[in-house]
């Protein structure tokens, strides 16, 4: 099981049992930790107390925080996506985007800077949902330690409609190009040129 890098000493629950029992922490074992409180692998070392004579060494993996303060905004072809420093000593971020081809998140973009909090995914197509995650990440001794995800979503913008009116008398005409990936149109109007859409 991970534990989030905090900047404290991370000491999980550990659930003990013998033959059968749950044993009693302080009254039938002690646990010491160490390599708690930076990310890589934590260790914890369970020794037992009177006649529950033994001792057992496990180990957690410690893991960056995760991501906070997403936010997005896109514009017809572009999804730009923000976040928050993470606290802590990291490698950077890694972005994730949902691939409806092969139902399943597929790796965008390695970030190997803790300072970049931001990714633009280009070449987007106009009116059409995208998700993503974030992840922050650290390397440590060649295995690599990533955060919780973050999930977001965002539509991207419709083109631009194309139209034209042709007036008779008291009837105005409208007439557009079709838009694709969009669930209809409305239209504004307004009667005189100082009044308001």
């Amino acid at each position: 099981k991970s534990y989030a890098y905090t900047g404290k000493a991370v000491t999980p629950k550990v659930k003990v049992v013998y033959n059968g029992k749950t044993l009693v922490k302080d009254v039938d074992y002690t646990i010491t930790y160490s390599n708690n409180v930076q990310i890589g692998k934590g260790k914890f070392q369970v020794n037992g107390i009177g006649k529950n004579i033994g001792t057992y060494d496990g180990t957690f993996d410690l893991v960056p925080a995760k991501v906070t303060g997403m936010t997005v905004k896109t514009t017809k072809n572009t999804v730009s996506l923000t976040w928050k420093k993470v606290m802590g000593s990291i490698t950077g971020y890694k972005v994730y985007m949902y691939d409806n081809a092969k139902k399943r998140y597929v790796y965008v973009k390695n970030i190997e800077n803790s300072n970049t909090t931001n990714y633009d995914l280009t070449g987007r197509k106009s009116a059409n949902i995208y998700k993503m995650y974030v992840v922050a990440y650290k390397k440590v001794n060649g295995k690599v330690y990533e955060s919780d995800k973050v999930n977001v979503s965002a539509c991207t913008i419709p083109e631009t409609v194309k139209y034209s009116f042709k007036k008779s008398g008291s009837k105005l005409t409208v007439k557009w190009n079709k838009v694709s990936n969009v669930d209809g149109y409305i239209i504004y109007y307004k009667n005189s040129s100082n009044a308001k859409y």
